[in-house]
């Protein structure tokens, strides 16, 4: 069996399994761990029917029925009603990822890429964070970004939102595991908030020894991408960031979605040899 419990919940929703499916005699049932089916569901254009779901307790899935109704399937085992087909699904543990060039790549020097598709990775990955100051120097830094869905206000709450990130995702037509997806809108409204800052600030700003310019920048990126829609905006810094609410959104919607954002490196154009 590909689905190995973690502590008495785990042991518990097993059991569960095996009682329920020997009474209803089930015999498609898929597992989810992560967020991730155990077969290639989402690949698969027609869709076999689906008797009940295993999720783990990291998990979450969005399912959805013929005439367009949603509904969240937590973790557990889940008989999964007639007509019913995942939707997405939801890794809803503790994440962390990069966002930007590795930390300890060469940029912004003078020479020729041995590995052209080592290249045109890097490229794609100083697109992710590139920014300049007022004074049209280019800056590229680079992140990690932890982030995890809080379970203390409730499941009700929980799945509450994870409706409405489905419903950001399927306007956009983005059907299927959304943990590189999630972990994307993050990083991108995090590079919208640095370009903002950065804007403003010129290169000498950022190189002088004494400045601490770039720990406040990220203090009020930390500030500014958590702001909750109708939360408590007394901080100045939150002051400063709700005009750019319209940047980071959805973001602001999404109450139980808590991100830390620190930074790895920074690389300056004027750094060129």
């Amino acid at each position: 069996m590909p689905f190995f419990p973690k502590g008495f919940s785990g042991y518990f929703n097993a059991a569960q399994m095996l009682i329920l499916s020997i009474f209803r005699e089930t015999k498609s049932s898929y597992h989810i761990q992560a967020g991730k089916f155990d077969r290639d569901y989402f690949f698969i254009q027609n869709k076999p029917k689906l008797d009940a779901l295993l999720i783990d307790e990291k998990s979450a899935v969005i399912m959805i029925n013929n005439i367009g109704r949603k509904r969240v399937v937590l973790p557990g085992y889940r008989f999964i009603n007639h007509g019913e087909k995942a939707l997405h699904t939801f890794d809803i543990g503790f994440h962390h990822f990069f966002w930007g060039p590795q930390e300890t790549e060469d940029l912004f020097r003078n020479h020729i890429p041995i590995d052209l598709s080592q290249s045109h990775l890097q490229s794609l990955r100083v697109a992710q964070t590139k920014c300049q100051t007022k004074d049209e120097i280019t800056v590229v830094p680079s992140f990690s970004v932890f982030y995890d869905f809080s379970s203390s206000i409730g499941k009700k709450h929980l799945g509450e939102m994870l409706i409405n990130i489905s419903d950001y995702f399927s306007i956009n037509k983005i059907f299927g595991e959304l943990q590189l997806e999630i972990n994307k809108l993050i990083g991108e409204r995090i590079t919208n908030i640095c370009k903002y800052l950065l804007k403003n600030t010129s290169v000498k700003q950022l190189t002088d020894q004494n400045s601490s310019l770039m720990d406040d920048i990220l203090i009020k990126t930390n500030t500014i991408i958590n702001i909750k829609i109708g939360g408590d905006t007394s901080d100045a810094h939150k002051k400063k960031g709700l005009h750019l609410l319209e940047n980071i959104n959805p973001l602001g919607q999404w109450e139980m979605l808590n991100i830390r954002v620190f930074l790895n490196n920074l690389w300056i154009q004027k750094d060129v040899r």
